[in-house]
């Protein structure tokens, strides 16, 4: 890793000077104050005169003066404040902020490349004048911000928001957002993610989340680019599994909105969708295994965002029977299929779209709690008849649906290591499950491992005796969890003295956190 971040660095500095500031931040390790500012911390400006004028070193008393001066007097840049590194248990002596190792420079040299391509008369580049610091670089940048700025005076808004982008969105959308105030736009001409998808299921969730937050526009789009897994994808078609186009998309993906519904002949085929649709659902029953970073993808979405996707699939026009009989069947604990998960390392190839095997039955039952979940939360939204499709049992009212929460205590030894001898079970990375299962059950050890042959047909553990959650509320690995579920089904889970574990899909499959420790659940509505 270290070698390839050191020869990124040299490619984007081929070209350059070498700058006095350069030697500056060695000694200093801070950017020069503008002139007018250096009056104001001692030594500076002496330290400076003796760089441009060729000093090899700067004296040793207006050094010791300079760095009194900056330990005592400034203040650490708290945009760089990550609190994963003021964990004491995985960052012992950590104050929270990562020692860097990579070019400071490099933001410099990209902002100068900006002007130069924004210049109406280009002058020579700031990089190869050797006393050019980063404030002759960013003063211009930021003036210019500053005029369009006051150009836009009454027509621009900055708005921050704490929250999940997919949820936020969902909520102007839905008229969710109470707290916002009615003059602030609910759709967009422009959205730029960064590298948010990385972390929220890709395209697929763009498509799902993102993309009806446009405006009803030829020329509105979403884009994004890939940073958290770039090293996974072969190439566009990979990424996209071949759902957008064949053509190469270019440093960044833009998506567009298109008018709601499709005319059913512009749609896929019944059988088509069908066979889309399971391969999505197997795969987030049953995920596969991931790499280690840089090419780790996270695993799975879950039922929550499949449902949210089966929702909007009625939006894009398919017919509401087709999807109907789709869910009657997955709801009935069992379906019939010859697709197959895909069980290797992630990400899914290609080729496995073609893949088949001779029908046979399939367990859905393992995740039916979950469904009752989703139906009933959205039982008025759903937009065909499912009642007469529920399990017996199974509500259909929201009210039933309650917020639950458990404390628990973690003995598994997280890493946030890279090293391939330690694994790589991050602490703060969301990609848990949550195993519910009868005293009678296997251990759960054993249920998990052989989720992949029970999902198969596996006879043992029967239906009823243990259930999987996809989604959880709130996750805090050494503390508590949250998670949803009906009243009743926890009074009677409390009756027969059931017991749950953690269950997290990380590098290498599906592990159960050891030694959790389950204080009895209460009422969190």
């Amino acid at each position: 890793m270290e070698m390839l971040v050191n020869m990124m660095q040299q490619m984007v500095s081929m070209g350059k000077v070498p700058t006095n500031e350069q030697d500056w931040y060695k000694l200093t390790k801070v950017f020069l104050p503008p002139a007018e500012l250096r009056a104001r911390h001692p030594g500076f400006q002496q330290a400076w005169s003796m760089m441009t004028q060729g000093a090899d070193d700067v004296e040793w008393n207006i050094a010791r003066k300079i760095h009194s001066h900056i330990e005592n007097e400034w203040k650490t840049n708290i945009t760089l404040f990550d609190s994963n590194y003021d964990n004491p248990k995985y960052y012992p002596g950590g104050d929270g902020y990562k020692t860097l190792s990579g070019d400071v420079f490099e933001p410099v040299d990209h902002i100068e490349d900006f002007n130069q391509r924004n210049k109406e008369q280009p002058k020579g580049p700031l990089k190869n004048d050797t006393n050019a610091t980063a404030w002759d670089t960013f003063n211009p940048f930021f003036d210019e911000i500053s005029n369009v700025l006051k150009g836009l005076a009454g027509h621009i808004t900055v708005e921050l928001i704490a929250g999940g982008l997919s949820e936020e969105l969902a909520k102007m959308r839905l008229g969710g957002d109470v707290t916002r105030p009615t003059s602030f736009p609910r759709k967009y001409t422009r959205m730029w993610l960064s590298n948010v998808p990385d972390y929220t299921h890709g395209p697929m969730n763009i498509a799902q989340y993102v993309v009806p937050s446009l405006q009803d526009d030829q020329q509105a789009g979403a884009s994004c680019n890939c940073l958290l897994n770039t090293g996974s994808w072969s190439n566009d078609d990979h990424y996209f599994y071949t759902v957008i186009c064949s053509e190469a998309v270019m440093d960044v993906l833009v998506l567009g909105a298109l008018p709601l519904p499709h005319p059913l002949e512009d749609l896929a085929s019944r059988d088509e969708l069908t066979t889309w649709l399971t391969r999505v659902l197997f795969n987030t029953l049953i995920p596969g295994r991931t790499r280690l970073p840089p090419e780790n993808v996270r695993l799975p979405n879950n039922l929550v965002a499949f449902f949210g996707l089966f929702m909007h699939l009625h939006c894009v026009g398919y017919p509401a029977h087709w999807l109907s009989e789709f869910l009657g069947r997955l709801l009935s604990g069992s379906m019939v299929s010859d697709i197959v998960p895909y069980g290797n390392m992630w990400p899914i190839p290609l080729e496995d779209m073609r893949r088949r095997v001779p029908s046979r039955h399939v367990r859905t039952d393992p995740w039916l709690v979950e469904f009752e979940n989703i139906v009933a939360t959205a039982y008025y939204a759903i937009p065909f008849p499912v009642t007469s499709m529920l399990p017996t049992g199974f509500s259909c009212e929201p009210e039933d649906i309650v917020v639950w929460e458990a404390g628990v205590t973690a003995t598994l030894p997280f890493s946030t290591s890279w090293n391939p001898l330690m694994g790589y079970g991050s602490p703060y990375e969301p990609v848990t499950r949550l195993l519910f299962y009868r005293p009678s059950a296997d251990a759960p050890g054993t249920l998990i491992s052989g989720m992949p042959w029970i999902f198969e047909g596996a006879a043992s553990p029967p239906p009823g005796t243990f259930f999987v959650l996809t989604a959880q509320e709130l996750v805090q690995y050494e503390t508590h969890i949250r998670f949803r579920l009906s009243t009743c089904r926890i009074e009677r889970m409390r009756a027969e003295k059931w017991s749950m574990v953690l269950v997290s899909c990380p590098v290498t499959g599906w592990h159960l956190h050891p030694d959790i420790v389950l204080r009895p659940l209460s009422n969190k509505s």
